[in-house]
């Protein structure tokens, strides 16, 4: 059932707080905030073609999770509703036979409340507890908030794919939508990572690996290197004279003053 999990952390919350004091509110608010947890991680399977193969153990705020969303389709943070219907032939309205409402969980969600009902769960530095009277009022907004994902609404991802070819042997899959976007896709396989370009027009799918360059400090050949292949301390050969050079990350000066006088730089 949709939501069933952050419901049932709802009617226990309401249980606790029946007879309110600092216990049993601090455990209504660890079930609230799971009940916020549960709405996001319910859609990780919905677009587990598209995240990456090991979001679930690299990734488990929420925040973090509904970035990863967001990556795959801008929308996904977005209310909405599904109507089917029969098919319509000239002259017929649509008459929707079955409607249901998307309610997505939304960033706004953990401004308001989940990061809110954290901040109650730590020991205060004061050494003054919280007031019990401002506590409770942000449990019942966080509880009313969390009701109107109901059972009778529905998880769906109907989108258009775009598919191409790894150079590891996956394909990559991502929402057009989301391609549209950002201009990338990424393999979601952790073993690989690689990283490509991607424009989209009605009947094409163009894409290149994205790569950097260098010029081989002994050779002075340029040399390019597939950027998901670089990280700090790694060594490369030159595919000229085989030579080593080891990648170093570094700082990049950039003017805040204005135009840079071009006598200066030179």
């Amino acid at each position: 059932m949709v939501h069933s999990l952050t419901m049932d952390c709802v009617q226990k919350a309401e249980t606790l707080i029946a007879d309110p004091s600092a216990d049993t509110m601090r455990y209504a608010s660890l079930q609230l905030r799971m009940g916020i947890e549960y709405l996001f991680y319910e859609l990780i399977p919905l677009y587990q073609e598209e995240l990456p193969d090991d979001i679930t153990t690299t990734k488990w705020q929420p925040r973090e999770i509904i970035d990863a969303l967001l990556e795959c389709d801008p929308y996904a943070d977005k209310d909405g509703r599904v109507a089917i219907g029969s098919p319509v032939t000239d002259g017929q309205s649509i008459t929707p036979t079955i409607v249901k409402d998307v309610k997505a969980p939304n960033k706004r969600i953990l401004k308001q409340h989940y990061h809110r009902l954290g901040s109650y769960l730590h020991a205060p530095v004061s050494l003054v507890q919280p007031d019990i009277g401002k506590w409770l009022a942000d449990l019942g907004k966080t509880i009313d908030c969390l009701k109107e994902y109901k059972d009778n609404q529905v998880l769906i991802n109907i989108r258009p794919l775009v598919e191409i070819p790894c150079d590891c042997g996956r394909t990559i899959k991502r929402n057009r939508k989301g391609v549209d976007a950002t201009g990338e896709m990424q393999c979601p396989s952790p073993d690989c990572r690689a990283v490509f370009d991607v424009s989209l027009d009605k009947n094409n799918t163009r894409y290149t690996l994205r790569q950097a360059s260098y010029h081989c400090p002994y050779c002075r050949t340029q040399n390019f290197v597939p950027v998901h292949r670089l990280s700090d301390g790694v060594p490369i050969n030159c595919v000229m004279c085989n030579c080593r050079v080891v990648v170093r990350s570094g700082f990049d000066f950039q003017p805040l003053d204005g135009e840079p006088d071009s006598e200066s730089m030179a």
